[in-house]
């Protein structure tokens, strides 16, 4: 029986080729390295981990089965979860249930968010990101920042400068932004400011899809150009 194939051009965040990118597919329910052939016969192996071309065009054929891909470059990692792939036209007698995949597989213990579970999850320089069958996007991301709270706001101060920080992956739609503190910054800013807080606009306003927005801080008194690390959080949907 021929072999189902797999096929992609790996991108980043913003559609851009990547180019060389090392390629690894596992077994998802072992951890396994897969046996990967070039031809739909089987006739020709294919290393596992393989490199893309100049073109960033990944392709390779596998016994039908759920698998994870994972794509490895200088800019980061992205992961496929639980990819399904099988043969055009496969018998429903076929198709993997807790019955007929091979042991080790178990679809009620998958990550699920109501019911759906993880298609995809990777990292790159900006930070990390999980995507879910129902549309549920999580992202966060660790960053340190020279911030100063230089600015009167009647009795208090506040920040002259609000950076922004980009998401590892853009939303459709976005719910939620937070971040907290964790330790790293020095000076007054440890006891004396609050923050951070989101700006995000006119109440009316959507939340932005593309950043954390704006990011202010306070304090009770002027301080002077400091570190501060966040831990950034946004939850959304991504279709």
């Amino acid at each position: 029986m021929a072999l189902p194939n797999w096929q992609r051009t790996i991108t980043d965040s913003e559609g851009n080729v990547v180019p060389s990118a090392q390629i690894t597919v596992l077994v998802e329910a072992t951890g396994l390295a897969a046996n990967l052939f070039e031809d739909r016969e089987g006739n020709t192996p294919l290393s596992n981990p393989f490199n893309t071309g100049s073109d960033g065009f990944a392709e390779f054929h596998v016994a039908s089965g759920v698998y994870r891909v994972i794509a490895e470059s200088a800019i980061g990692t992205r992961t496929w979860r639980y990819e399904w792939i099988m043969e055009s036209g496969t018998d429903p007698e076929q198709v993997p249930t807790n019955d007929n995949l091979q042991s080790g597989y178990d679809f009620q213990t998958m990550p699920n968010v109501s019911g759906s579970p993880v298609v995809e999850s990777g990292s790159n320089s900006d930070g990390e990101w999980t995507r879910w069958a129902d549309g549920t996007q999580i992202v966060t991301a660790i960053v340190e920042d020279e911030i100063a709270v230089d600015t009167e706001a009647g009795s208090i101060w506040r920040t002259s400068v609000n950076p922004s920080y980009p998401f590892p992956e853009d939303f459709m739609e976005t719910y939620a932004v937070s971040g907290n503190r964790v330790g790293g910054e020095s000076g007054s800013l440890r006891s004396n400011s609050w923050g951070p807080f989101f700006n995000h606009g006119s109440a009316e306003a959507s939340l932005a899809t593309t950043e954390w927005d704006s990011v202010a801080y306070f304090s009770g008194s002027e301080t002077s150009e400091d570190t501060m690390r966040l831990c950034l959080f946004a939850i959304g949907r991504w279709k």
